[in-house]
């Protein structure tokens, strides 16, 4: 997967002459297109019917159900074979007891979500669905990689690099907010047989303010494929009309170029 969002890279010309193959903007045009429709991504909301600022109980044996019948309904109706199955966009986990007894049990939140999804695709499996990829966000809370447990084959981590420091490559030893990520992104590939990059190229907080990411996009995008990413994901200014953000024309056509 090779993915900018961005404005400018919403259109099918730009993109197939970068090679891009974002299913939500050239399905079917380029080869290894995925998608996740009709939940999309941050899908907890969807699949478990809670608040878009809350998670759910992934101990509630109702609420899995539920969520296990949205899943099985989709499929047959849709050309796809993948799933996305991720937290909320917000850090309101369940901390119950039973919760919490994960949490400690696995060393991160993370270990809740992975024994989830592999419940589903077990579940799924014995149900006469094969080859179904679920995927899921290490994002924020559930970032730091859980003990004790493995994805199972069919499970696609998306790790998202919102914890890093854009200023340095991520193998500068300087830098110890890159060197405590690549430790998590090291350790997540020792537990799961395929990952993806969700990357970001722009400040958020104010979109015209500069992003200091031009010396490292080339040797970043270089070590996450070492570490054996099989897709990156780039999230640029796609909010609104705003096509101005410090050097987003730039910065898009760099990192297209280093994920050809």
């Amino acid at each position: 997967i090779r993915d900018i969002y961005a404005n400018t890279y919403f259109s099918n010309t730009i993109s197939l002459k970068r090679y891009q193959n974002g299913s939500g903007k050239r399905h079917g045009i380029i080869g290894g297109t995925e998608g996740f429709h009709p939940y999309g991504i941050h899908t907890f909301e969807s699949l478990f019917g809670v608040s878009g600022s809350e998670q759910p109980c992934l101990n509630n044996e109702d609420a899995y159900q539920r969520m296990l019948a949205k899943v099985k309904e989709w499929l047959p109706a849709s050309g796809e074979k993948g799933i996305h199955v991720s937290q909320n966009d917000n850090q309101n986990y369940c901390r119950c007891d039973k919760c919490q007894a994960d949490i400690d049990y696995y060393g991160s939140p993370a270990g809740s979500v992975i024994k989830l999804l592999n419940r589903i695709d077990e579940d799924l499996k014995s149900r006469g669905y094969e080859d179904v990829q679920l995927v899921t966000f290490a994002y924020q809370y559930t970032f730091p990689c859980p003990k004790n447990i493995t994805c199972n084959d069919d499970i696609a981590i998306e790790l998202c690099m919102s914890n890093v420091c854009c200023n340095h490559a991520y193998t500068d030893p300087s830098c110890e907010t890159n060197s405590a990520a690549m430790r998590e992104l090291t350790e997540w590939s020792k537990i799961c047989d395929e990952f993806y990059i969700w990357d970001y190229a722009i400040n958020f907080a104010y979109m015209l303010s500069p992003w200091p990411n031009f010396d490292t996009i080339l040797s970043n995008t270089a070590t996450l494929a070492e570490i054996g990413a099989v897709g990156i994901i780039s999230q640029a200014n796609y909010q609104g009309n705003n096509n101005s953000a410090e050097f987003e024309a730039l910065r898009c056509y760099l990192i297209a170029k280093c994920l050809e």
